[in-house]
């Protein structure tokens, strides 16, 4: 993990953004590649329902860096586990478990039925995701409690 928080923002932002462009990437090889039929709709709308989904899905994403990042410690170890705070190390794990086993789950997939090199885009993509989700499940869950916080 990171000394700061700095380069987690950046890896969310960069989740967010890559999106739409993966997609118009992977859609436009696919079409190049003729895996459509010719008189099938056009492309523009997976392109653009990625573009419409990152932006409605970029204030959620940002508000959960946000809470995970904001009373960020230097480098908490990615198996965290505070006994002190037992609720929150719990579901944030479930939760956090739930996204990377997602995300895992897409990178295979992509990886074994792959047609086209731009599928493996979706691979890296996806790994970031998953490591976005134990990033922030560590971080939030380390974070200091208020009193700690302030009387450091």
């Amino acid at each position: 993990m990171p000394q700061t928080s700095t380069l987690l923002w950046v890896l969310t932002v960069g989740l967010v953004i890559a999106f739409p462009i993966i997609a118009d990437n992977y859609f436009t090889a696919m079409a190049m590649a003729g895996a459509y039929p010719p008189d099938g709709d056009t492309i523009i709308m997976p392109i653009m329902g990625s573009v419409f989904l990152a932006i409605a899905l970029s204030p959620f994403i940002i508000g959960c860096a946000w809470l995970a990042l904001r009373r960020y410690e230097a480098a908490p170890s990615l198996m965290v586990w505070r006994d002190d705070r037992r609720l929150r190390s719990v579901f944030i794990t479930l939760a956090a478990l739930i996204g990377l086993s997602g995300a895992l789950f897409l990178s295979v997939v992509y990886v074994l039925q792959i047609r086209i090199w731009q599928e493996l885009l979706w691979t890296v993509y996806y790994l970031g995701w998953a490591y976005w989700f134990a990033a922030m499940r560590a971080a939030f869950i380390d974070q200091p409690t208020k009193r700690e916080f302030l009387f450091d």
